[in-house]
């Protein structure tokens, strides 16, 4: 009781500790702030410009001019690399940090500019995703195009590239946010991250309709002499889409295809079924922030949805062959594409294929984005993969095999280690009312809690992060189950009840 009132003590104090952090950045910019009444120099340039109603100074002029009344007073700027060049003149205004996003599709001669303008550069990106490519423009371009046949386009250089080439020091960021359930990111963890991704567990398992799922339709036909689309799978996608605006409005919803004529076919067969179903219509125009939309691989970086289905789109064709060509998957740098396609979902994503694992031939496809291809069609489908991971989680300890016996003994359905990658639940509970959902997670101080590397990460941010995915934790100390076994369980009984 006493270690439980410390730990409570220092969550509090360190969450107070990073709200007073706030507040000093907070004051530290309200003192350089220019003063009110300034009516000369770049300030007054500036208020002169905001009383103006027509004839406003261009956006590069102003910046030329009022830059340091502007930079006082909006001290952090958000610009594209062609917006730097374009309305920062260069010498008049310096930054003290520039940070990149997704590096990994910024060609260095954008981003040098932007660079010059600076005293220090931190680059975020994933040479493991998309880099700088025309080939999304080529294959869209003109009514020649013939993705499926996998245009032999190079990637550029990135500046992220280019940073990790001059040995520059690098850091990786291990914990994984997006994914609310496991199997959404396991394939990429497993093939392109080397298993060192902190994956945090869901407390609902596939049976309760979350993470990855596969519709399998044999009948499908990749028309490879007309259309180069399977009609099958692009009507079983626009139903589906249809479905979803029906039952689950309030879930956001993306379609991700292998090509470009999938997509289209998809768009083409949704039409029809929106115009048949107009009562869907407020769907499409319920997020905002996160917009229903049908892209292929090439161009769907950056988006996240609540739902992904993925429409593979190749098969046989008419005459019952396989080709084995998977687009653009089969050339350098296909697992790149692969891996941006298929972790783009926050909570559920659904395949849609004419083919399965067992149709890919590796003798004859080539490409490791065909390998892991393979690998995530089999794990879609049957919940099986080698996880070498998922060794890591080990076997539960002799205090946690007790608590759970006492458990069992009182009619508890207990899973253990529950987790595939970095965080495991100790022990989990299940719901006898809800097929699918674990009721409680609990936390014991063996081997999990002794191997965090801080008190923070032991006592706050674990237990945080897994309360933001939906679970309901307890905590029992060995010591305490040492000495009151009987009183521990009860109070863990009683936890159980309550949640």
């Amino acid at each position: 009781e006493l270690h439980n009132r410390a730990v409570k003590e220092f969550v509090t104090l360190d969450r107070e500790s990073l709200q007073a952090g706030r507040i000093d950045v907070v004051q530290a910019h309200h003192r350089r702030l220019p003063p009110k009444h300034g009516g000369v120099g770049p300030l007054g340039v500036l208020r002169g410009e905001m009383a103006r109603k027509i004839g406003l100074m261009p956006i590069r002029q102003l910046m030329q001019k009022a830059g340091p009344a502007v930079q006082a007073l909006k001290p952090v700027f958000m610009m594209s690399p062609l917006s730097v060049a374009q309305f920062l003149p260069a010498g008049q205004i310096a930054f003290d940090l520039l940070v990149m996003d997704e590096a990994s599709q910024i060609q260095p001669v954008d981003a040098l500019g932007a660079i010059a303008r600076c005293r220090q550069v931190v680059v975020v990106g994933d040479e493991r995703q998309l880099p700088p490519t025309r080939f999304f423009s080529k294959v869209t371009d003109g009514d020649g195009e013939d993705d499926e046949e996998g245009a032999q386009v190079a990637d550029m250089e990135s500046i992220l590239g280019l940073f990790s080439a001059r040995g520059l020091p690098q850091r990786m960021l291990r914990w994984h946010y997006r994914s609310r359930h496991q199997s959404l990111i396991a394939v990429s963890n497993s093939q392109f991250y080397e298993n060192k991704l902190i994956i945090v567990p869901s407390p609902y398992t596939a049976e309760a309709g979350m993470g990855l799922s596969f519709h399998h339709f044999p009948n499908g036909v990749f028309d490879t002499g007309g259309t180069g689309a399977n009609a099958v799978e692009a009507k079983a996608v626009a139903r589906a889409i249809v479905e979803h605006a029906k039952t689950s409005p309030n879930l956001s919803l993306g379609v991700a295809t292998f090509s470009v004529r999938q997509r289209r076919a998809i768009l083409d067969q949704l039409e029809v079924l929106r115009r048949e179903h107009p009562e869907t219509e407020a769907f499409f125009d319920a997020h905002p922030s996160e917009p229903f939309f049908v892209k292929n691989l090439e161009n769907v970086q950056g988006d996240e949805r609540d739902v992904v289905f993925i429409s593979v789109g190749y098969g046989r064709n008419a005459q019952g062959v396989m080709s084995m060509r998977f687009g653009p998957l089969g050339n350098d740098g296909g697992e790149r594409r692969l891996n941006v396609l298929i972790s783009r979902a926050k909570l559920r994503c659904e395949v849609f294929s004419s083919i399965t694992d067992d149709d890919i031939d590796l003798e004859r496809a080539r490409g490791k984005g065909v390998v892991a291809f393979k690998l995530f069609l089999r794990f879609a489908r049957t919940g099986r993969m080698d996880l070498a991971g998922a060794e890591g989680a080990g076997v539960a300890d002799v205090f946690e095999d007790q608590v759970a016996a006492a458990l069992r003994a009182r009619g508890y359905a207990v899973h253990p280690r529950v987790g595939i990658a970095g965080l495991f639940i100790d022990l989990a509970v299940m719901d006898p009312a809800v097929p699918g959902r674990y009721l409680l997670g609990i936390e014991c101080d063996g081997r999990s809690y002794s191997a965090a590397r801080s008190a923070r990460d032991r006592d706050r941010l674990r237990r945080a992060v897994l309360e933001d995915h939906g679970w309901i934790m307890h905590r029992v100390w060995s010591f305490d189950w040492l000495h009151r076994p009987q009183d521990e369980l009860n109070r863990l009984v009683a936890a159980i009840e309550a949640a």
